[in-house]
């Protein structure tokens, strides 16, 4: 693929030509810190090629950043909780090394549910949270969604209701053939 040279661009020019196409590409992170790296780069006399490694690096960084954060809004959780703030001292029952090995979202490529079972104030709502958001930001392409048992029993409890709406009053009788 051959590109037309564009010929006397200032240096203002193809800045504002930089701009203009991120922001027709949808390339925040290429566009917001273009200037200084390219005088970075200048500065440094990198290549073309890695003037534009690093750019591009920058993008994909950002661009999965930006998709674990849906991910996580999207499983709906109902407040921001993490690793770091469970009190392990509350709970003594819960091991900080079966933590660890959750934390590498084996379940998640296996394909395997995760449910935590306990009486209220024992963390498990915490713990719950805070794995789905490592997973959220572990594991890409994957979805998940947060939901409480009475959540569940609710929905089951509508569905069998329409279930019984949906139902006939009479058994429904043959037609008769002439």
């Amino acid at each position: 693929m051959s590109l037309p040279r564009r010929r006397g661009l200032t240096a203002h020019a193809a800045t504002t030509g930089v701009d203009r196409a991120c922001r027709m590409l949808r390339l925040p992170a290429i566009r917001s810190p273009f200037s200084e790296v390219a005088e970075t780069a200048e500065r440094e006399q990198m290549s073309c090629l890695g003037f534009l490694a690093e750019l591009l690096l920058a993008e994909c960084d950002d661009w999965a950043r930006r998709c674990s954060e849906r991910r996580i809004v999207a499983a709906g959780f109902p407040r921001d909780k993490s690793l770091r703030t469970f009190g392990f001292d509350a709970n003594p029952d819960i091991d900080p090394a079966m933590l660890r090995t959750l934390v590498k979202c084996e379940w998640i490529k296996r394909g395997l549910p995760f449910c935590l079972i306990g009486d209220s104030g024992t963390g498990t709502s915490h713990l719950l949270i805070a794995l789905g958001t490592e997973a959220a930001m572990a594991a890409s392409g994957s979805s998940m969604a947060w939901r409480q048992a009475r959540q569940r029993a609710c929905r089951s409890r509508r569905r069998e209701a329409a279930d019984q709406d949906r139902r006939p009053l009479r058994p429904s009788r043959p037609a008769l053939h002439r």
